[in-house]
């Protein structure tokens, strides 16, 4: 009776430490976490003009989509910024689903810059490229410089330089993501070179630049793929110790931070998803783009007639929404089940996904 009792006890204390954390307070599961989140969406609709046909003001909804159900529900929002979005690109924001930040308050460099605003107090970093060598030869396309990073703290700019080493005939370094803080912060860049296997093609190669105060590790990302750079770019998220990136004609590549060895690698449940929908995608490539929010990863592709978002946590997709531009339509899946239509106010300009503080502008 003894050892029985004694069994159920240590039963009772496995089963009950595995439901607290480390700070004591229960642990949700997957089920409860799914019972309270609700992943913030901001959706964009046309600018109304005035008798001036000056833009006067756009409708915008702050979507909250339900992890559990699959649902959606929408709220009239104002955001702290001007309204002429088409000029400026409403894209041009850092948005964590608590914060907005406006692109032309502090943003007057001429390049493409990547933009972090850390969770705590009030600094903003950002990163660009800056050339300090012409090309080499008369119309080459190649240029190479250094990475300017500012720290901005209110009115004080700390500025700092990084200057990875880079092949001879490469041109770059461009900064495609930031995260960290002051004093302790990551930039991943991304330089364009020749292929070495594939005579007259141009490659994209990675490097991880890490500042810890005065000091900087560069590492190299091993292989050579698709320029990160050329057309629109690629869109990429952080989310906990990985990045995920759009790479190589719409395919979704994994940064695994803590690999011993840096690589590119497939990561199958988004392009599963993707490969399922690309078909309907005739007219134009679909663009890819990604957001994040707790541990939940959020992926759009976006193309002519339609546009679909994915929530995928775990590796595996919870929730979806296809949107129909023409039928001015919102179809709401939890899984590969319908659970409901929504009819939307007016054509859809945009939609866009929180991401951790951070943000490209192009």
């Amino acid at each position: 009776m003894k050892r029985v009792t004694a069994i159920l006890m240590l039963f009772i204390l496995v089963l009950n430490s595995s439901c607290v954390s480390k700070d004591g307070n229960p642990k949700a599961t997957n089920t409860e976490v799914s019972k309270t989140i609700s992943v913030p969406l901001i959706m964009f609709f046309p600018v109304v003009y005035n008798s001036q046909k000056e833009a006067s003001q756009r409708k915008t909804f702050l979507g909250r989509w339900n992890l559990k159900t699959g649902g959606i529900s929408f709220e009239n929002i104002s955001l702290p910024y001007k309204d002429k979005i088409r000029d400026s690109g409403f894209f041009k924001l850092v948005w964590d689903s608590d914060r907005v930040i406006n692109s032309k308050t502090f943003l007057k460099v001429g390049s493409p810059a990547v933009v972090h605003r850390p969770s705590s107090g009030k600094a903003i970093i950002m990163a660009y490229f800056q050339q300090t060598h012409e090309p080499s030869a008369k119309g080459s396309t190649f240029e190479k410089g250094q990475i300017v990073v500012e720290i901005h703290k209110g009115d004080n700019i700390e500025k700092r330089l990084l200057k990875p080493e880079l092949p001879k005939d490469a041109s770059g370094p461009y900064p495609l993501l930031l995260y960290g803080k002051p004093g302790d912060f990551t930039v991943l860049a991304t330089y364009d070179h020749p292929s070495r296997h594939m005579p007259g093609s141009i490659v994209g190669s990675l490097v991880v630049c890490n500042v810890r105060e005065a000091h900087v590790k560069y590492q190299k990302v091993s292989g050579d793929y698709c320029s990160f750079i050329a057309g629109a770019g690629s869109d990429l998220v952080k989310l906990g110790d990985k990045i995920f990136m759009d790479a190589c004609g719409g395919q979704v590549k994994l940064l695994d931070l803590e690999s011993n060895a840096l690589r590119l690698a497939d990561y199958k449940p988004a392009n599963d998803l993707i490969n399922m929908v690309k078909p309907r995608f005739t007219e134009t490539p679909l663009a890819l783009s990604f957001g994040s929010y707790k541990d939940v990863l959020l992926m759009s592709a976006l193309g002519l007639d339609e546009q679909w978002i994915w929530a995928i946590r775990d590796d595996k997709c919870v929730v979806k929404i296809n949107i129909n531009f023409k039928r001015k339509e919102m179809f709401l899946y939890k899984g590969n089940e319908l659970v409901a239509k929504r009819a939307l106010p007016s054509p859809l300009d945009g939609i866009l996904l929180p991401k951790a503080g951070y943000a490209t502008w192009k």
